[in-house]
């Protein structure tokens, strides 16, 4: 559980790193920041989502499941590599991660009582809705924002053009061939709400971890 929760808190806090960094040293942009502000909610998110149960049980349940869709994407991997899968190399490696995912399986059925399977678990939305009912238990504005920084990120990472009805409108110019033009304007507002909501997540997945490691989680 310790591995897993801390390789949320790095993948977290390297995307916002890279986020505010990235602002310093060439400024605003439309639409980037964002696709790195979800990555570091959903990290950070994911992180709270294991660690923040009292429930001891069901902090274990949930690291198996991060744990299966670690290793199931790493079948995904193996499975559809480009290298001929009859090349001995190819056929050890596809053994091996499958039997780390069945003994992952067996582990959890015989441990928790859990079916690890790719139906049963827990959807990305799913998790960020509990991460920010932790923060926000009273389902105030903090929750709802959140949810809602979620969705728009999801936009702009999966190239969608509705998040961008929620931006400073793009702006004219005319360009050195003396044809005009229209450019997307970086909305510093947004880029500090997202930020600040990435921040506030990373913050208390690492005040859960301190806490989980002083109990031995």
């Amino acid at each position: 559980m310790s591995q897993i929760a801390w390789q949320g808190l790095l993948t977290a806090t390297d995307n916002l790193g890279l986020m505010v960094d990235s602002q310093h040293a060439i400024g605003h942009r439309p639409i980037a920041p964002f696709t790195l502000a979800r990555a570091s909610l959903f990290a950070a998110s994911r992180t709270v989502w294991i660690l923040a149960p009292s429930s001891r049980r069901t902090r274990q349940e949930r690291a198996l499941w991060a744990n299966f869709e670690d290793v199931r994407n790493l079948v995904l991997l193996v499975t559809e590599s480009p290298r001929d899968p009859s090349e001995p190399g190819a056929v050890a490696a596809k053994a091996h991660v499958e039997s780390e995912l069945n003994e992952l399986k067996e582990v959890a059925l015989d441990r928790l009582g859990l079916v690890l399977n790719s139906k049963g678990k827990p959807t990305d939305t799913s998790i960020i809705e509990a991460a920010a009912a932790y923060l926000d238990p009273d389902d105030g504005d903090e929750r709802r924002a959140i949810k809602m920084l979620w969705r728009i990120h999801s936009g702009h990472a999966h190239g969608l053009s509705w998040p961008n009805l929620l931006r400073p409108p793009a702006e004219g110019f005319v360009g050195p061939d003396g044809h005009n033009y229209r450019r997307q304007i970086a909305d510093r507002r947004a880029f500090g709400e997202a930020a600040s909501a990435a921040m506030l997540m990373t913050n208390a997945a690492f005040n859960l971890y301190d806490q989980r490691v002083t109990a031995h989680l």
